[in-house]
């Protein structure tokens, strides 16, 4: 091979390396989400989002009011969640869920905990709705 066509070569996989980086990276850090909308004329909004364990499931009540439901099954009673929601101001505007699990104790009994919150937040009906998942 002359040098252009190892050059080449090299260049090759390295871009093959960089884009199965990237990839890779987006698929991991990226939550697993499965966002359904049912939002037909004369209903109402509602959406569900399955990150991990926690199922979210927000509907739109009223004039930008929104109800939701966070439900789990978490591995011990010692696993904890706390759940915190922030609204960026946009149109429409990016609600973020945030849920942090932590664990209370070194050992505990494993036995499968549930988990349950409700919550409300202020938003427009066109409102983009974010679940995050963090582990203390």
């Amino acid at each position: 091979m002359n040098n252009k066509t190892k050059i080449l070569a090299v260049v090759g996989v390295i871009a093959l390396v960089v884009i199965g980086a990237i990839i890779y990276t987006i698929s991991t850090v990226m939550p697993t989400q499965v966002n359904t909308t049912n939002d037909t004329p004369n209903t109402a909004t509602t959406r569900t989002i399955v990150d991990g364990p926690f199922t979210v499931t927000a509907f739109y009540a009223a004039e930008n009011a929104w109800q939701y439901k966070i439900s789990a099954q978490l591995p011990t009673p010692c696993h904890e969640a706390a759940v915190a929601v922030s609204v960026a101001e946009s149109m429409p505007e990016q609600v973020t869920i945030r849920i942090t699990q932590s664990n209370t104790a070194e050992m505990c009994a494993q036995v499968i905990q549930e988990f349950s919150y409700e919550g409300t937040f202020s938003a427009s009906k066109e409102a983009n709705i974010l679940v995050r998942v963090d582990s203390d």
